[in-house]
């Protein structure tokens, strides 16, 4: 018999096969995707809250705008006599320009 010499060549043969990383539990897995799903949750709540904030605010905008369209009077507080002081014209229309401006971004049903 022979000896026979072998040498490693660069293709990968002869080479150390490379070290595999410790595969995850399916344990570890299972808590991972309840958390990202918890996670999801908690951003789609907070998505519908800041939605029904937003659409409250323009429901009261919507208000304001129709009740200073309405032409009726509108107090702005009471003088020293307790007797109610009234929205001047130029307030009014001042207010009207501001509130349709704050409308802007609600969207239109």
């Amino acid at each position: 018999m022979k000896e026979i010499e072998i040498t490693p060549v660069q293709n990968g043969l002869g080479q150390k096969p490379a070290e595999k990383k410790p595969t995850q539990s399916l344990w570890a897995k299972e808590i991972e995707f309840k958390e990202r799903q918890k996670q999801k949750e908690e951003q789609a709540t907070l998505e519908r809250d800041k939605q029904r904030r937003d659409e409250e605010k323009c429901y009261q905008n919507q208000k304001r705008l129709n009740a200073l369209l309405s032409g009726l009077p509108i107090t702005t507080g009471e003088n020293a006599q307790g007797e109610p002081i009234l929205m001047e014209d130029e307030q009014r229309l001042e207010e009207i320009k501001k509130t349709k401006e704050k409308l802007k971004n609600c969207k239109a049903d």
